[in-house]
């Protein structure tokens, strides 16, 4: 059986404030030698990306650090609101940059060690039903910053929730079709593949 790996947009959300780690912008974080942003593009944009830097594009969401964001290769997208009003305005902004014609994988920076099979098991969803919106479960809960859709399926209905005062990406999932899906747990040292890195405790733990 052929490998599934269709074209999609990878849309990495680095635009929040940071505030659990001192304001710091946690996709400036390190990782050995790279930042947490450049090991997620690395490891999870569309691998025809390779051969053909036109195929399946790179937007990061960020409010801060857009020329460092960009050496990686990366369209920048700043919030189209103002006041850092969280990650469903970023997702909002990169889906208003993003092609109509392919879904798009969205990761947050903060969690640096998804594994590089993470977007072929959200997108087997959304390519069955361009309605649904695919999200990674880690075996005990939604992790609802790592999702697949189709952008135009979703950003009507994300600048609905954002003109009504409503920022919760849980609370717009609440009216989505979802479609979990279940990775096995794995960790990479101390930590889950599925952990946010929230606190510099976090940080402590990671490997190398």
């Amino acid at each position: 059986m052929p490998a599934f790996d269709p074209c999609y947009t990878l849309i990495v959300l680095a635009g929040g404030q940071g505030s659990r780690m001192g304001g710091c912008d946690k996709g400036m974080l390190t990782l050995g030698q790279q930042t947490f942003a450049e090991l997620l593009v690395h490891r999870l944009r569309c691998s025809a990306a390779a051969f053909n830097p036109g195929y399946g594009p790179v937007l990061i969401s960020a409010n801060r650090n857009q020329q460092d964001y960009g050496r990686i290769g990366a369209q920048v997208c700043a919030d189209l609101r103002p006041d850092f009003q969280g990650p469903l305005a970023g997702l909002e902004a990169a889906l208003s940059r993003a092609s109509p014609d392919l879904p798009a994988v969205i990761v947050p920076c903060d969690m640096p060690l998804l594994p590089d099979n993470l977007p072929a098991g959200l997108l087997r969803s959304v390519m069955a039903d361009q309605r649904s919106v695919a999200v990674l479960h880690d075996g005990h809960r939604r992790q609802h910053l790592c999702l697949a859709l189709w952008p135009q399926s979703a950003l009507f209905s994300i600048r609905q929730r954002l003109d009504e005062n409503q920022r919760s990406v849980a609370g717009w999932l609440a009216g989505q079709l979802v479609a979990d899906v279940t990775f096995s747990e794995e960790s990479v040292g101390a930590l889950p593949f599925a952990c946010n890195i929230n606190r510099t405790s976090d940080l402590a733990q990671l490997p190398g």
